[in-house]
């Protein structure tokens, strides 16, 4: 039997270059399709007074408004929540907490955005979050939360083929925002090259380059483009998620270990955060804390092709069976559907 039709407003963070906006919205838009549901857009990134006034217009014939990470001020979210049947509001990020190693102002803003996120998850029917680290944190403020992974195009990607090769290629993908994470390798990759592991090189696909204070490890840095970025990762043997363990960092949802594992590209992370949900050590990628751990496992994954499309594979399975975006789409179509009263 056809399903009724919904309409849903989504107003997104940004556009669709954004990484949340395209993997958590727009990807998901042909699945929502199929279950009967609509999407229009409001335009996504700065919010203004013309934004604002559009956006509550449109949410006047919607059935439902979808906020993505938004932080809206109070009198917009005010009326919003007058014109809306319904509100859900989705983020993927733990915008109640400062950045790694904050600034004064990064602080104050964090102090800031936290009042207005409660006000946010309050105001929404339903929350949904993309790990169990914000989910945790949403539940103080609202009643219906549910967790949705950033999935991940799993049947349209190849997988990485591990040969032996001269030089060993260590690679991380990443914003200029998250490339502070990058300064945690620096002892690790030069430890490498101490034990004699010099056949080895740092790749990083970035919207900026990557510059180290002196490393004996080659880096080579790689200009991020949407068109570009599954060849780029396709050319990692070993793919690297090096975290803090902080309050920002346990909010990660693990989506860039997420994209090497489903090219077949093994991954050593540190165990923070969704790094812990997504990755069983030794058994599909492996967790790594502290310099000695970090050193032994990429060296296991160094010395051995073999263990490298092993860990790969399994990598790849478990990125197919519990974290696709077919089964994100899917998962967020059952709770549009639920929160309208059409399930």
């Amino acid at each position: 039997m056809r399903e009724s039709r919904i309409d849903v407003l989504a107003w997104p963070i940004g556009d669709s270059l954004t990484a949340s906006t395209r993997h958590r919205l727009l990807k998901l838009i042909p699945f929502l399709e199929e279950r009967g549901i609509h999407v229009s857009m409001v335009p996504g990134g700065k919010t203004n007074a013309g934004t604002a006034l559009r956006a509550l217009i449109a949410a006047l014939r919607a059935e439902c408004v979808l906020v993505q990470k938004k932080l809206l001020p109070s009198s917009y979210l005010f009326a919003l929540r007058r014109v809306a049947k319904h509100l859900i509001y989705d983020f993927d990020d733990a915008l109640y907490a400062p950045r790694s190693h904050p600034r004064p102002d990064q602080v104050r803003l964090a102090h800031r955005q936290r009042r207005q996120l409660g006000r946010m998850l309050h105001a929404a029917g339903l929350v949904i979050a993309g790990n169990e680290e914000l989910a945790r944190y949403a539940r103080r403020y609202a009643p219906w939360v549910t967790i949705i992974p950033t999935g991940v195009d799993v049947p349209s990607t190849p997988t990485k083929r591990h040969l032996t090769n001269t030089t060993t290629i260590i690679g991380w993908i990443g914003s200029e925002g998250t490339m502070t994470y990058l300064d945690e390798m620096g002892p690790i990759l030069e430890r490498l090259a101490v034990t004699g592991r010099r056949g080895i090189a740092l790749r990083v696909v970035s919207n900026v380059p990557y510059e180290p204070a002196g490393t004996v490890v080659p880096v080579e840095n790689v200009d991020w483009s949407l068109t570009t970025e599954t060849r780029d990762i396709l050319s990692f043997d070993i793919g690297i998620m090096p975290l803090r363990d902080d309050e920002w960092s346990r909010g990660k949802c693990a989506f860039k270990a997420l994209q090497m594992m489903a090219l077949g590209v093994p991954v050593v992370a540190s165990p923070v955060g969704a790094n812990c949900e997504v990755i069983q050590d030794g058994a599909n990628g492996f967790l790594a804390q502290g310099v000695d751990e970090w050193v032994a496992k990429l060296s296991r994954l160094i010395d051995s092709p073999t263990l490298r499309e092993a860990l790969g594979l399994r990598g790849k399975e478990t990125a197919i069976t519990r974290y696709s975006l077919k089964g994100s789409g899917e998962a967020l179509a059952s709770a549009i559907r639920e929160l309208c009263g059409a399930g």
